[in-house]
């Protein structure tokens, strides 16, 4: 038998602050809700595409998807969500620290200003 207390206390004890740590579920994670519409996650409202109107590979390489990802490097990336998406208690905190202590290096090369949202 196992649990996840030591995962929650760590979502818990973040809170507001899990944006210290860059999202990346862009690159690693999508939800597809009952009606055909396609999220980054869970808790976050911006719908990225329909299924009904484009195929699954369409929308994670498209447009939405690739402005979401630049977006979501960004500095103001809470800002640029807002009211859209719930990031507080994320349940992918610990897959962004693991993803960040390899890319945080590469932050130095990115581009500078994050595009809006679709």
């Amino acid at each position: 038998m196992t649990h996840n207390i030591p995962r929650v206390l760590l979502r818990y004890g973040l809170g507001k602050r899990a944006w210290d740590v860059p999202c990346y579920i862009g690159w690693t994670h999508s939800r597809v809700k009952v009606d055909g519409t396609v999220v980054p996650c869970g808790t976050c409202q911006v719908s990225l595409g329909h299924l009904t109107e484009r195929s699954f590979t369409e929308i994670w390489n498209g447009p939405g998807y690739r402005s979401l990802r630049k977006m979501l490097l960004s500095p103001d990336a809470p800002r640029y969500l807002g009211e859209k998406s719930f990031c507080e208690f994320c349940c992918y905190i610990e897959d962004n620290r693991r993803a960040d202590r390899i890319y945080r290096w590469l932050r130095p090369f990115r581009r500078r200003k994050a595009p809006s949202l679709p």
